[in-house]
């Protein structure tokens, strides 16, 4: 084997390794792309559903505010005015109400998995030194059996 093919190889090993890491499960690879377009599409539902339950919230508002007919509902369900009693609307009067509002929930957000650069370099090295040392190895056993012949 000619002395330049046993310097290309590792070379061409080593750059096809790291180009293939990098490619594929590298920090901008197409692994961690569609791990991140899965995280996109889950956080765009999130959003929706987020927008849904603020557009309830501003109705239940905006009825609790305006309209007498859901305040006194509300009223005669919390116990504040029974059956044929008229009802007063005190201004810029906040109180909390035996209902549950829920506010939304939380999305907690996951990391992308990726090898890192310095990885990726490290296992390409690592198999262009494991080359060289096939090809030593395979110059010494051709050595060895013309010797003995």
């Amino acid at each position: 084997m000619k002395i330049y093919f046993k310097v290309l190889i590792p070379i061409f090993i080593t750059v096809f390794a790291y180009t293939v890491l990098t490619v594929f499960l590298g920090p901008k690879g197409i692994y961690a792309q569609h791990f991140i377009e899965g995280q996109r599409d889950i956080l765009v539902n999130h959003v929706r559903s987020l927008r849904q339950t603020g557009e309830d919230l501003d109705s239940l508002i905006r009825n609790l505010t305006y309209d007498p007919e859901t305040i006194a509902i509300y009223a005669h369900e919390l116990g504040y005015i029974y059956d044929n009693e008229g009802i007063i609307k005190l201004v810029n009067f906040n109180s909390g109400f035996g209902k549950s509002l829920n506010p939304g929930t939380i999305l907690k957000i996951e990391t992308p998995y990726f090898l890192s650069d310095y990885i990726c370099k490290t296992i390409a090295a690592s198999l262009g030194i494991i080359v060289i040392i096939f090809q030593m190895l395979a110059v010494r056993k051709d050595g060895y059996f013309k010797k003995r012949s």
